[in-house]
């Protein structure tokens, strides 16, 4: 089974993408709502995906992505952020971020982008085409 944390301290936003993740079968989801949860966790599951709320309590996400990113471990593994807005698009991608996706797009497409970012060849590409989304 693949491992996917959803960071995010609105259990609503979680549930969503959890609900969607349930439909493509073989993954299995933690949740942590803060970033120093967040890394409590990873010393305990090896992630395959992240989902990264970008206005998440503690350190920042992008200091969330950078941390990760320094340890070679996690440093191929997927990181979709997600926010209610376009302000932390650039700063997410420069950081590293796989997938940026504002949150009123995803809320109303979830279950496919979950599909496809869940189906995707993350191994061979860092980064979705953006006509792959539907979001």
């Amino acid at each position: 089974m693949s491992i996917i944390i959803i960071v995010d301290d609105e259990v609503s936003n979680y549930y969503l993408i959890e609900q969607a993740v349930q439909q493509v079968k073989g993954f299995n989801t933690f949740h942590a709502d803060s970033s120093r949860n967040f890394f409590k966790l990873i010393k305990q599951v090896v992630p395959d995906f992240i989902f990264l709320k970008a206005g998440i309590p503690g350190p920042d996400a992008m200091y969330c992505i950078k941390k990760l990113r320094a340890i070679s471990q996690y440093n191929a593994v997927p990181v979709i952020m997600y926010s209610t807005g376009i302000e932390y698009k650039k700063e997410a991608y420069r950081y590293r971020a796989n997938l940026y996706i504002a949150k009123p797009d995803f809320y109303g497409k979830v279950g496919a982008a979950v599909n496809t970012i869940l189906t995707f060849d993350w191994k061979n590409n860092f980064y979705p085409p953006a006509e792959s989304l539907a979001v």
